[in-house]
């Protein structure tokens, strides 16, 4: 990770602002912003806690790192496809703030909530599974707007 992105990327989760070359962090109206040549990149709600992210139709090398610098955000290209946490993304805003909290794995676990047992894709909660595991039905009742 360049330096630029590592400060940024600190300055963002610490609520600080910072300017350094082409990437910049203002804080201002309860939002933290990213902005990368002057596009705003990422925001964050500091009373919501919610974050979300953007590539401003720039699917640039430079663009993925600094968006690659925040927590719960890992971005590639394949084939063509800008891929963030594994799903294909459009570059559209989108919160990234749930991905930082569950990661889905592969095993043979039960659902703490409905008892369901199944070889297929459970949630571990906040990334450890003392946490507790939940199926994806259970999961998405409790991610649903």
């Amino acid at each position: 990770m360049r330096k630029i992105t590592k400060q940024a990327a600190e300055a963002f989760s610490n609520h600080r602002n910072f300017s350094k070359d082409n990437t910049k962090v203002t804080t201002d109206g309860g939002y933290v912003r990213l902005f990368l040549f002057g596009n705003n990149i990422a925001r964050l709600n500091t009373r919501t806690g919610q974050r979300e992210i953007t590539t401003c139709g720039w699917n640039t090398i430079t663009t993925k790192q600094r968006l690659n610098g925040l927590p719960g955000v890992s971005i590639h290209s394949e084939d063509g496809s800008v891929i963030l946490n594994n799903r294909k993304w459009d570059g559209d805003w989108i919160v990234v703030n749930h991905w930082e909290e569950t990661y889905a794995a592969m095993y043979t676990p039960t659902c703490d909530v409905c008892g369901h047992c199944d070889n297929g894709w459970f949630y571990i909660l906040n990334g450890r599974h003392d946490y507790g595991t939940k199926c994806p039905a259970c999961h998405r009742k409790d991610v649903s707007p």
